[in-house]
């Protein structure tokens, strides 16, 4: 799994959170008219994911978060091996908050999770360092025996390696992603950052057949030049210029976007992504796994 950083040759912008009241007026930002989450919050807004939980193996989460208050039900934490899965990174945190994230404002535009009717697990593998196959394993194994306890319904795996132009289930985790898949679980995992590379495929998991791949596009709805793509590819949505909650080298809660790839090495926004697919699919009935969210 990349690890994400700071591309401080980029021109970043970050803002102090507070508790701040979204008025009627706040328009909403590029990204959630570009998804049309603004027509399905005032038009649909039943449909917010309630009942739900979203799997999110990553860095941990911050869950004490403004814009995360309410949504943490629990987790484990693979690095450490306790039960306490909380980010001293900030990527996971970002994704939960895409996810399922409270109401906020950046740069004067309205944002919220694609699903904020639903509450998140966490399941911290990744602790900067190479994450072995085992340890993801792990985290997929957890799911299994807690899918019924929490009612988890999808999850989010923003990591991936190699390079596969077919659909394959080359990892020692396969096996856990049928079962979920079997039992409805939708698992929807980035296709890579590394851009066009023949012959076009993406990266693992996402080329299992127990996952969905998504891959990225800009705010303006063209294909973000670091994702990588191929037959297996299922959806593209938007990874680039998308604000988040995230968590600054202190540990302190801060909203964060960028301009052009939203976290580097060769764009790690297209890891940022995944759960804005759940929004493009909340409304259909998706025949291979039989998600209605």
């Amino acid at each position: 799994m990349r690890k994400p950083s700071i591309d401080q040759t980029l021109p970043y912008t970050f803002e102090a959170l507070e508790r701040r009241s979204l008025l009627a007026t706040t328009p909403w930002g590029t990204v959630p008219q570009l998804i049309d989450q603004d027509l399905a919050v005032a038009n649909f807004g039943q449909y917010n994911g309630a009942g739900q939980t979203i799997a999110i193996i990553d860095t941990g989460a911050d869950y004490n978060h403004p814009a995360l208050s309410g949504k943490y039900l629990g987790g484990y934490d693979f690095v450490d091996n306790d039960t306490n899965p909380l980010d001293s990174d900030g990527h996971g945190t970002g994704l939960a908050t895409i996810a399922v994230g409270n109401s906020y404002t950046f740069g004067g535009a309205k944002y919220q999770g694609v699903a904020p009717g639903a509450r998140v697990v966490v399941l911290r593998v990744d602790n900067d360092q190479n994450v072995p196959d085992s340890r993801y394993e792990q985290a997929f194994q957890w799911i299994i025996d807690h899918r019924v306890q929490y009612n988890i319904t999808v999850v989010n795996a923003s990591f991936g390696s190699g390079h596969y132009d077919t659909e394959r289930a080359r990892s020692v985790y396969a096996d856990e992603m049928a079962t979920l898949a079997a039992d409805g679980v939708f698992i929807v995992a980035a296709s890579g950052n590394d851009g066009a590379i023949s012959p076009y495929g993406i990266e693992y998991p996402a080329a299992d057949p127990s996952a969905f791949a998504a891959g990225s596009v800009s705010p303006s709805d063209v294909i973000s030049k670091f994702t990588e793509r191929g037959p297996t590819m299922d959806i593209l949505a938007p990874g680039e210029n998308v604000p988040t909650a995230y968590i600054d080298g202190s540990g302190n809660p801060i909203d964060l976007a960028a301009t052009g790839s939203s976290f580097s090495s060769v764009g790690r926004a297209a890891d940022m992504l995944a759960p804005q697919v759940l929004f493009r699919i909340r409304f259909a009935f998706d025949r291979r796994f039989g998600l209605l969210l």
